[in-house]
């Protein structure tokens, strides 16, 4: 099924890192381009980018960064990133609520189905959330994500801590 996925092979790859923001947000995050971002060298192989069923993913060495958009508004989308190297990180979980939840597990379902990769919620070790908008933490009340590693910055820890009581 993979063998006929589009995909591009693009040289030099490289891991954005915007200079007006904290944290890392993979290619369409803020609409630029990969070009337009500060280039830092990672890995040895070509970055790939393959899409299958609306789920994006971008793979250089033993790394794999899968974009899950989860639509947490009428017309908006957050995009969320799953990260696979040594551990499951998720980066931003989208909105709370059984409409997010599917959308997620769905994601969850074509990585493992076409792209090989056996995951589900349970392995997710980590969690890196980019702000403290309810569309980008909202999951983090699902059972299966409740007690793990969150990153965050220092406001927004304060902002999860009171609106997770």
């Amino acid at each position: 099924m993979c063998g006929g996925a589009p995909h591009k092979n693009i040289s030099n790859p490289v891991l954005h890192l915007p200079r007006e923001k904290s944290y890392v947000k993979i290619k369409t995050a803020y609409g630029r381009e990969l070009s337009s971002m500060t280039n830092t060298q990672i890995g040895t192989k070509a970055l790939t980018e393959t899409e299958i069923e609306g789920i994006t993913e971008y793979a250089w060495d033993d790394t794999h960064v899968y974009e899950i958009g989860i639509e947490s508004f009428p017309g908006h989308i957050t995009n969320t990133c799953l990260i696979i190297d040594s551990e499951v990180t998720l980066f931003d979980t989208g909105l709370g609520g059984k409409k997010a939840l599917q959308e997620f597990q769905r994601g969850l379902e074509v990585i493992s189905t076409h792209f090989g990769q056996n995951v589900s919620i349970a392995d997710i070790s980590g969690i890196i959330i980019s702000h403290g908008h309810v569309d980008h933490w909202g999951l983090l009340v699902h059972p299966e994500l409740k007690g793990g590693k969150v990153i965050t910055t220092e406001t927004d820890n304060g902002v999860l801590k009171y609106r997770m009581q």
